[in-house]
């Protein structure tokens, strides 16, 4: 695989900071699954919880936190990918 079609396959398949960060902002917990499943069951939960002991405020308060989490693990999963294409296609850049 040349490095162009290496690029490619990077740019689909990295994850939007600005898609996340808006996600976050208009679906609170539920824009973490632009990340990963994982993050978006977990913060769900989390919400979930700390909603239901302080009825609805707590929720309200994690909305922001989410807002700057998404593009913050975004750009995490984003190395995550390029590692595993370089490790995947042995390459030295993408």
């Amino acid at each position: 695989m040349n490095q162009a079609q290496l690029d490619q396959l990077y740019e689909t398949k990295r994850k939007s900071a600005i898609g996340a960060f808006l996600l976050a902002f208009l679906f609170g917990p539920l824009g973490m699954f632009i990340v990963s499943t994982t993050a978006g069951v977990i913060s769900l939960l989390i919400t979930v919880a700390i909603g239901a002991v302080t009825v609805g405020v707590g929720a309200l308060l994690l909305w922001p936190i989410f807002m700057i989490l998404a593009p913050m693990m975004t750009s995490s999963v984003n190395a995550k990918i390029k590692t595993e294409l370089q490790l995947t296609f042995g390459q030295s850049t993408v």
